[in-house]
């Protein structure tokens, strides 16, 4: 229930202060448990405050080290901080413990595109939509800032048209069964 707290808070307006309020307050109870220091982390990370994430996430990786969810924020924490290498590298952890964890190839790609590496990039993007195909939407990731040294690549282009098509597709009215007659 203490863990859910800080769940509860992420995405609230006064979120992140009252979720701070509740850190302060149970601070040794906060040590030692595995959700609620990742909920609070998500929470710091949502209100743009990822250096502020990180101990909480390193906290929670010694807690449990079987989980990648820790691993998956770390990487989104170190991209807010436009640290492509450790972003990287938090992916790659994410991955070797759960290799269908799509968001961690989301953050693979954006690390690997801000490194200057699209083949590779591109390939963590594919496998990310592959595991979710509607985490994101071709307009979104053609927004997404740290995916702009892609927009300009063939296979990036190819990657926005076969997501298009398959949003128009799944926007289409299911089409009717003909009536069969006895």
């Amino acid at each position: 229930m203490f863990a859910n707290l800080f769940f509860t808070l992420f995405g609230e307006q006064g979120g992140l202060e009252l979720a701070e309020g509740l850190a302060a307050e149970s601070s040794v109870r906060l040590l030692n448990n595995y959700s609620a220091t990742v909920n609070l982390a998500a929470v710091r990370i949502n209100g743009e405050h990822g250096r502020e994430a990180l101990p909480l996430l390193k906290r929670a990786i010694e807690l449990d080290p079987k989980k990648s969810w820790p691993h998956t924020l770390t990487a989104s924490a170190h991209r807010k901080l436009h640290n492509w290498a450790a972003s990287l590298k938090s992916a790659d952890a994410a991955i070797a413990i759960e290799p269908e964890e799509a968001e961690a190839h989301f953050h693979r790609a954006c690390a690997l595109a801000q490194l200057r590496r699209p083949a590779e990039a591109i390939t963590a993007l594919r496998k990310s939509l592959e595991l979710d195909d509607e985490e994101f939407s071709a307009e979104e990731l053609e927004k997404e800032s740290d995916l702009k040294p892609l927009v300009a690549l063939p296979a990036f282009k190819k990657l926005i048209a076969e997501i298009r098509r398959a949003e128009e597709a799944s926007n289409e009215p299911p089409k009717k069964e003909p009536v069969k007659q006895n």
